[in-house]
């Protein structure tokens, strides 16, 4: 019995360090400077009686030291009640520290057992009941009835620690949380073949091939993974009960190292993320539901204008529209002759446009021609102005070297004067004669006619002195024109001048073109001088027109197509909107009723922002916090698990692992009997030595 005890908690410490090696928990083995690693496990071992009472606790160290060469190191450990398990030696202690220094070459293993009286992190609670009523275990031996077994384990470890995480808004939030140290555990037991109908709730179960029932419970007290306090248990129909042994064990695991538990913390924290993604995204719904509720305030005035609008335009379609189709379906048709002539005028476009394009060489060099015309006469009218400038003296020198102005000034004049000088001396003569004729009697009836006719006609052309006064005025007046001719000629002479210049001008910068001559010659120089710039740009510009033609002309032709469609359309559309004009009445049916459920859309944005986005945005900081502080949790508690949770301590370097192994005892009633046993034999004895006692009396 001694060497099961002893025995069976290091087989434990060696199943978990292989299931914590295997989980990532523990740290890699980490080699000392003569190139030995040191792993360290500690279990501690403890009795509970059957009515979970603690009894004795034992640790049982191991060091395991693998490789090639010297090992100095210092143990952590328990010392009352210190033995060594691989022999009868001591064991070397100092300060509390188990001492070795020893060579190793391959594998070396050091166990050792010690009283343990340190804290236990899990605390363990068995409850039963016999046909419905509480009972003790050791009111269960030889009973029968219906049995329920009830286990609560928790997880004490504990510590007070402050967590920050995301509170889903930008910020943190800091918290006091109270973390264990991560533990897993699990409980074994095996009912005797008088429990029958054995069931339970979280068991693994199976038969022993005894008749009897296996039963392995997997605990996970790991909050948030799992609880800290985990109750779980059985039930049986029994005869002449006992009270079955059960063994617990548990060990720390890291959470976030553990493949098991890894997704879970992965989980949370994605959870955490997703927390801050969806009060964002709930707070910017809410916002959307703020302007949808403006925005629908918006629409029932909307609404409201569009039933308007609708009553008017069924009342345009009925009245105005469907006669106007009517007008359109005429005017589509003449538009699609009208296409036609359209496309027929592309074409003679197109070539009338690549006609100008082969002439365009022709007119570039007219251009230029013009433009050196241009230039000609500018200088031309240049020249002109220069000789209008010495007009006058030209016309004066031109006119006395006249031979009919010589005539005139120096022979008709004079003959004039002469002639006027005469006439009068005759007239004189003549007016005597008339005095003397008219006083001539005696004459025939026919003599005496004419001389009354001659001073009839004399008479009637006026005195011949009057006509003698005009002679004498005449000579004035010759005289006159003699003198002034010179005069009038340089008067003429300067006018033209005078106009002439005025009209042929001279070209400033500003001046009006349609003003005089040179400025217009001016600006068609500089009209000509763009121009001819200009022609490469026009020929260029032809090129583009020319082919744009060919374009348009493609494009009258599709054109003309499209209005054979309009027009088909069109009388389509005539005979269609009498059906929308109907269709346009329901439209204004419907949007009456529209318009007066309209305002519930403002209302139920509003509703929908309180009671759906607002909701749902502190839904979002409630999942970012939980998951926040989960995640924060499971990482303090890997913490622990890495930095704390060896029972007493390991060599500094080494891997360390720690296990508990928790001994529920049974009740079978042997205990008794051993009692009852050792009563008997002991009565026995005393008779016996009451027996020797009265023999040698009596013998004496």
């Amino acid at each position: 019995m001694n060497r099961t005890i002893l025995v069976r908690p290091l087989a434990v410490a060696a199943v978990l360090a292989a299931g914590l090696v295997g989980t990532g928990a523990a740290s890699a083995a980490t080699g000392t400077a003569s190139g030995v690693d040191v792993t360290n496990t500690e279990t501690v071992q403890v009795y509970v009686s059957p009515d979970g009472k603690l009894g004795d606790q034992h640790i049982y160290e191991q060091l395991v030291l693998t490789g090639h060469g010297k090992a100095d190191l210092a143990n952590p450990i328990t010392t009352t009640g210190l033995r060594n398990l691989d022999g009868f030696s001591g064991v070397d202690v100092k300060d509390g520290k188990q001492v070795v220094d020893t060579t190793v070459d391959g594998e070396k293993q050091l166990r050792t057992v010690s009283d343990y009286h340190g804290d236990l992190p899990l605390k363990l609670s068995v409850s039963y009941k016999l046909d419905g009523k509480p009972v003790k275990a050791a009111d269960i031996v030889g009973k029968s009835g219906h049995l329920d077994v009830s286990y609560t384990i928790e997880n004490v470890s504990g510590k007070p620690t402050q967590l920050t995480f995301a509170d889903g808004k930008g910020g943190t939030v800091t918290k006091t949380v109270n973390v264990p140290i991560p533990m897993v555990a699990s409980m074994s037991t095996t009912t005797p073949d008088n429990f029958r109908n054995v069931s339970s709730k979280e068991a693994s179960m199976g038969g022993d091939g005894h008749g009897g029932t296996m039963m392995q419970f997997t605990l996970t007290l790991l909050p948030p993974v799992g609880p800290a306090t985990s109750t779980f248990g059985y039930s049986a129909d029994i005869t002449d009960g006992v009270v079955p042994r059960a063994e617990i064990s548990a060990l720390p695991v890291d959470p976030l190292g553990s493949p098991t538990f890894a997704s879970a913390a992965s989980s949370y924290k994605g959870g955490a993320d997703t927390g801050v993604e969806l009060t964002s995204g709930a707070l910017k719904m809410d916002a959307g539901l703020v302007k949808l509720q403006g925005g629908a305030s918006d629409l029932v005035a909307g609404l409201i204008k569009l039933h308007d609008g609708a009553g008017q335009l069924s009342t345009g379609l009925t009245a105005t529209a469907v006669p106007g189709a009517a007008k359109l379906a005429d005017g589509t048709s003449q538009l699609d002759a009208g296409g036609k002539k359209l496309k027929d005028g592309a074409g003679q476009l197109n070539d009338g446009l690549h006609q100008l394009k082969s002439k365009a060489p022709q007119l570039a060099d007219g251009v230029s021609q013009i433009y050196g015309g241009q230039k000609a006469l500018a200088e031309g009218l240049r020249q002109l102005y220069v000789g209008v400038e010495g007009l006058p003296s030209q016309v004066r020198d031109q006119v006395n070297a006249d031979p009919d102005y010589k005539f005139l000034t120096g022979t008709l004049f004079p003959r004039l004067l002469n002639i006027n000088a005469n006439g009068k001396s005759t007239l004189t003569s003549v007016r005597a004669d008339m005095e003397a004729l008219s006083s001539i009697t005696g004459l025939s009836g026919g003599d005496q006619a004419k001389v009354d006719k001659v001073t009839s006609d004399a008479a009637a052309h006026g005195s011949l002195a009057d006509l003698a006064d005009d002679l004498d005025s005449s000579s004035s007046v010759v005289n006159t024109i003699a003198s002034q001719l010179p005069v009038m000629v340089d008067k003429i002479t300067a006018g033209i001048k005078a106009q002439l210049t005025a009209a042929i001008g001279t070209p400033t910068k500003g001046c009006d073109p349609t003003a005089t001559l040179r400025c217009g010659a001016s600006a068609l120089v500089d009209g000509g001088k763009q121009l001819d710039e200009a022609v490469p740009q026009l020929r260029s510009g032809v090129n583009q027109l020319a082919a744009g033609s060919t374009k348009l002309a493609a494009g009258a032709g599709t054109l003309s197509d499209g209005l054979g469609q309009a027009n088909s359309g069109a009388h389509q559309l005539a005979d269609g909107l009498g059906t929308a004009a109907d269709g346009a009445g329901q439209i204004n049916d419907g949007l009456g009723t529209a318009s007066d459920g309209a305002p519930q859309i403002v209302s139920g944005a509003k509703k929908l922002s309180v009671k759906g986005s607002q909701k749902i945005a502190a839904a979002g900081e409630d999942t970012a916090q939980s998951y926040g502080e989960m995640y924060a949790e499971l990482v303090a508690e890997a913490k622990r698990a890495n930095t704390g949770a060896m029972a007493v301590g390991a060599p500094q370097g080494a891997t360390a692992l720690t296990a508990y192994d928790f001994v529920i005892t049974g009740a079978d009633g042997q205990d008794s009997r051993n009692v009852t046993r050792s009563l008997l034999a002991g009565g026995l004895l005393v008779v016996a030595a009451g027996g020797v006692l009265l023999r040698r009396r009596f013998r004496a």
